[in-house]
């Protein structure tokens, strides 16, 4: 069986998907935000107490702002799921390129609270540093190789 980025499967054939290009910036974008976000609510150390203060803007506390940093995504995604289907673009299978963030995220998920200094900082450097200096250019190479020699 042929495994492909980007298609589905029929058979043994993989059949692409047109005009379905991944907005790759606004992932970065969302990915940023919601880092930044992380980071700035961790380094207010806040305390059990501090989370009932409430909102300045809104009659929500600090601990609903923090749920809904959860719970929004969500809701996000279910509408995503919805507009999809609705445009008849179901998603039959789970993409390589999806995998790969949502096991990064969580990677990511489980370095939160675990201090700077973890042992397996070693290995999630190596794994940053695979994407760009080995699994990218080798399937650039390949790609590139197969796309020059046509008798193949």
């Amino acid at each position: 069986m042929v495994v492909c980025c980007g298609g589905i499967y029929v058979g043994y054939r993989i059949q692409a998907k047109e005009n379905m290009r991944t907005d790759w910036q606004l992932i970065r974008e969302l990915m940023n935000a919601v880092i930044d976000a992380c980071e700035t609510v961790e380094n207010l150390d806040l305390t059990d107490e501090e989370r009932n203060t409430p909102l300045i803007t809104s009659p929500a506390n600090v601990c609903d702002a923090i749920q809904s940093s959860w719970i929004y995504p969500e809701n996000v995604r279910y509408e995503i799921i919805r507009v999809r289907h609705e445009l008849g673009n179901d998603k039959h299978y789970t993409p390589e390129s999806a995998r790969a963030l949502v096991n990064a995220a969580d990677i990511c998920a489980e370095m939160i609270g675990a201090g700077e200094a973890q042992p397996i900082k070693d290995s999630i450097t190596k794994l940053a540093q695979w994407y760009p200096t080995y699994m990218v250019p080798q399937i650039a190479n390949a790609i590139e190789t197969k796309r020059k020699s046509p008798h193949e």
